[in-house]
């Protein structure tokens, strides 16, 4: 945004005499002040972001990796935008020691988790193929499915995180995150309308936008540099075969229904996908920079496509998620607002982890800002969406709520 900031340097244009003195001035130009950038970022909600993501201890008690973004539902900009470790940029103003840099190295701070850490979404992705099971029409919100212990797909059980939740409506589903009726629906509607919906909803899409500089010859940027653009994978038959790992099964399909599997986003596009949500739409493109003049459009997104009711139950199970299920500690009196959490396993070190996840928004009704947490879990370490990613979600909405936005004007469509 150098071109924006610094403004134009005014010049002159003289006739000189011989001796190298101005005589006549032809032509000038006035210098023209820059622009100012307004950052989007609220200080209080970062702060509280970091803060609770700093709280996070493992067993030695270092703090453990995580991201946080929260975001305004109608216009995309960010509000808060952490990742755990960090780093103090003052200490890189100057010359940087080498052992500084080597203990920067060793933490991991370089990478932005919050744009650039790429994970498997876990349950937060049963969303989408509840979305999916509706649009292919396989499924309905009002349909009750039997879930037990486990789903035979093949000769293998895949189990639930259960002993079985019996009869299961969508609501019901996504309250206690059920894995059976994500199996059972995910396998109807098959692995390719599985990736669509994810797609339809930019989940493998660089987010930011590439912007041109007014200069036509000038550089393209994006507003946050090195955000997600490679690694991003929305999985399907043709993919498996591209990264030569043999032929599409059906245990493949219903590891991708719960968000595990191939499949790989950001914690960035999770808060994205939940403001999406929040208004009935596909795409949110977010920003760091704040323009009272946003009209809440956004690039290529269009409605969901699905029924009031079919988005209705969604919804209402996303607030029975937080009022009884799976992020019932995480409570705000006074503040209805609709979550989703997610465990999902990745390997650290060759050996199975825990990724903690929690997206949402709030207000529940009238939705002002949407939010993700992403918290990396530790060989020696439990961490599970609700107790572990819930704790960071609370702390961010109080003290949003604390600096007394105001409902949208109208309820999300």
């Amino acid at each position: 945004f150098d071109h924006v900031l610094k403004g134009l340097s005014g010049w002159e244009l003289w006739t000189k005499t011989s001796s190298g003195y101005n005589q006549t001035r032809l032509k000038y130009s006035e210098p023209m002040q820059g622009s100012e950038i307004r950052l989007s970022l609220d200080l209080r909600i970062q702060r509280a972001a970091e803060e609770a993501l700093a709280a996070i201890k493992d067993t030695q008690g270092l703090a453990l990796p995580a991201a946080a973004v929260m975001l305004d539902v109608q216009t995309g900009e960010i509000l808060a935008l952490a990742s755990q470790p960090t780093f103090d940029p003052n200490r890189l103003a100057g010359r940087i020691t080498v052992s500084h840099y080597e203990e920067v190295e060793k933490s991991g701070a370089w990478l932005n988790r919050a744009t650039q850490g790429l994970y498997p979404p876990g349950s937060t992705f049963k969303i989408v193929t509840a979305v999916a099971g509706m649009r292919k029409r396989v499924v309905d919100w009002d349909d009750i499915l039997e879930c037990g212990a486990f789903y035979r797909v093949g000769n293998r059980d895949f189990p639930e995180h259960g002993p079985g939740y019996g009869d299961v409506d969508l609501d019901k589903m996504l309250a206690i995150s059920c894995n059976v009726w994500n199996y059972q629906v995910g396998l109807r509607a098959g692995p390719e309308a599985l990736a669509s919906e994810a797609r339809r909803f930019g989940l493998d899409t660089p987010l930011l936008e590439t912007t041109t500089s007014p200069d036509a010859e000038g550089p393209r940027f994006t507003e946050l540099p090195y955000a997600a653009a490679r690694g991003l994978v929305v999985p399907d038959r043709d993919y498996k075969l591209r990264i030569k790992e043999g032929p599409w099964h059906d245990g493949d399909t219903a590891n991708t229904s719960i968000g595990q599997g191939y499949l790989l986003t950001s914690p960035l596009h999770m808060a994205s996908f939940a403001a999406s949500l929040a208004r009935g739409e596909t795409r949110t493109v977010p920003t760091i920079i704040h323009d009272p003049s946003r009209d809440g459009r956004h690039r290529g997104s269009t409605p969901i496509g699905l029924s009031k009711a079919q988005l209705d139950a969604i919804r209402g199970g996303m607030v029975r998620c937080v009022e009884e299920g799976t992020a019932r500690a995480v409570q705000i009196p006074g503040l209805p607002y609709a979550g989703k959490t997610g465990t999902a396993e990745y390997f650290k070190k060759g050996e199975k982890a825990h990724l903690a996840w929690m997206i949402g928004y709030a207000p529940a009704e009238r939705p002002v800002v949407a939010f993700c947490v992403l918290v990396e879990g530790q060989l020696d370490t439990n961490t599970w969406g609700g107790s572990t990613a819930g704790p960071v979600v609370k702390q961010m909405l109080e003290t949003w709520a604390a600096t007394g936005e105001k409902p949208a004007a109208e309820p999300a469509r």
